[in-house]
């Protein structure tokens, strides 16, 4: 991922938290010679120090016929927003577009049928947070729901974070851009603007 210095996550910690926080992403391989990419939840996990990703696939989805043993990419993205130029302090800018992404390359391994059960069990949990799974699931549709996926694991190689949030830009311009972000009729914008304006005081703090 092309990501200029200033934009860069450095924080391992951060990174995974964002994961953590935006956990459906896009999982891509090479199917047939051909780039393809499937839009699922991704769980992050870690076990004996080492880290990973946690997913299923449809099995009518040709995607994991050839994807055990390959390198992928998962990608996860956060609020973005457009950045007019006009909030500018600054003269003589061009438009932008503000957002935060991360990037996670490893090696798949395709799951044995029992591991893919306690998967399901787990992002079930994960996902339904206090609701009791067991009373709305019985045990002959969850084997039927088993059948019809395919678990993996992601053995993480490599995470890459981007936060590209006009921290490049003057004090005041950062501040004009995050008040227009915060009072937008957009919920995105409006989340942006929230971290935009959270890492602008860390950043302020920090140089004090």
């Amino acid at each position: 991922m092309y990501t200029p210095p200033q934009f860069l996550m450095k924080d391992h910690e951060e990174k995974v938290i964002f994961l953590k926080n935006n956990s459906f992403g896009i999982l891509f391989s090479v199917h047939n010679g051909e780039p393809y990419a499937t839009h699922i939840p991704l769980i992050y996990s870690v076990e004996d120090g080492r880290e990973f990703l946690l997913g299923h696939i449809a099995r009518a989805n040709p995607q994991w016929s050839d994807m055990d043993g390959q390198k992928v990419m998962a990608v996860f993205q956060g609020p973005h927003a457009y950045v007019s130029p006009s909030w500018y302090v600054e003269r003589d800018q061009v438009p932008t577009w503000d957002y935060i992404a991360v990037h996670v390359t490893g090696k798949l391994e395709i799951l044995e049928n029992k591991e893919t059960e306690l998967l399901i069990g787990d992002m079930l949990n994960f996902y339904g947070k206090d609701a009791d799974i067991s009373n709305h699931l019985r045990e002959v549709h969850f084997s039927n729901m088993i059948k019809a996926v395919v678990g993996f694991r992601i053995i993480i190689e490599k995470i890459e974070g981007k936060k590209k949030l006009s921290q490049n830009k003057s004090v005041e311009t950062q501040k004009r851009i995050i008040n227009e972000l915060i009072t937008s009729d957009d919920r995105m914008s409006q989340d942006l603007g929230g971290i935009m304006e959270e890492n602008f005081l860390k950043n302020q703090t920090a140089l004090t």
